[in-house]
C-alpha cells in the first residue's frame, strides 16, 4: 500500500500518486454554521442560536421519497477496495489506522422495522481494517446500538447504509442527540426551512439521502 499524506496545500490528500480534493471541517467556524442554516455569514452567534432554535421546534419536518438518485448510477458491486476508491487518510495525530469521519450511517430498528421514526441517521467513526471491511465505534446509549442488540437478540445481521459527501445541515443533525422516535431527516427538513428531506430506498430496505455523494 502506498503512503497517503498531505500534501502542501491541506485540502489535497496525495492517495496512490493520484490526488483528491476533500472539504473538511465544514461545520468549524460560526460563519460556516451560518451559511448552512442559510443565513447570512456574518449572523451573530445570538441570531444563530435563536433561529437554530426557532426552526427546531417546527419539528418534524417531511421526508420526500423520490425513486433514484445521482449517486446510483455508478454501481460498484464486485471487488470493492476503500482504498481506491476513497482518499482515506489519517485523520488525527495517533490514529491507529485510516478512518471514514463524519459520513452518515443509517439504520433501522429490525423490532419495529415499519416505523420511520426509530430509522437513525448517525455519525460514527469508521475505521478502514481491510480493503471491503469496516469497523464502526458505537457506544450503548447509541441509537445504531439500540439496533444491533436487538439485531443480535434475534440472530439477525443488521443492515446499515453509509453515505459520504452529505450536505452540512445533515451532517449537523447526525451528529446532534436527539430523541429515540426523532428522525434526522425530518429535523433536517426543519432545519432547512421546512423543504422536505429527499431520500431515496437503499436496496435493502433503508432512506439514503438522495444528495450524498
Amino acid at each position: 500500500m502506498a503512503p497517503r499524506g498531505v500534501t502542501d496545500d491541506p485540502g489535497v490528500i496525495q492517495v496512490h500518486n493520484r490526488t483528491a480534493k476533500v472539504v473538511m471541517n465544514v461545520h468549524g467556524s460560526w460563519p460556516n454554521q451560518a451559511l448552512a442554516l442559510g443565513m447570512d455569514r456574518d449572523a451573530t452567534v445570538r441570531e444563530q442560536f435563536f433561529e437554530f432554535v426557532r426552526r427546531y421546534q417546527n419539528y418534524p419536518g417531511e421526508i420526500e421519497r423520490v425513486s433514484a438518485a445521482p449517486w446510483q448510477e455508478v454501481v460498484v458491486d464486485a471487488n470493492v477496495d476503500l482504498f481506491q476508491l476513497l482518499p482515506l487518510f489519517r485523520l488525527n495525530r495517533g490514529d491507529g489506522g485510516f478512518y471514514i469521519d463524519k459520513a452518515c450511517v443509517v439504520s433501522r430498528d429490525l423490532d419495529d422495522w415499519d416505523n420511520d421514526n426509530v430509522e437513525n441517521v448517525g455519525v460514527y467513526r469508521l475505521q478502514v481494517k481491510r480493503p471491503n471491511r469496516l469497523r464502526i465505534q458505537t457506544i450503548p446509549q447509541h441509537d445504531i446500538a439500540i439496533h444491533l442488540a436487538h439485531a443480535e437478540a434475534r440472530g439477525q445481521d443488521l443492515p446499515v447504509a453509509i453515505a459520504v459527501g452529505n450536505d452540512p445541515i445533515l451532517t449537523l443533525m447526525g451528529a446532534t442527540p436527539i430523541l429515540y422516535d426523532q428522525l434526522e431527516y425530518k429535523m433536517a427538513a426543519a432545519l432547512q426551512g421546512g423543504q422536505p428531506y429527499r431520500v431515496v430506498k437503499s436496496a435493502r430496505g433503508l432512506d439514503v439521502p438522495w444528495g450524498s455523494e
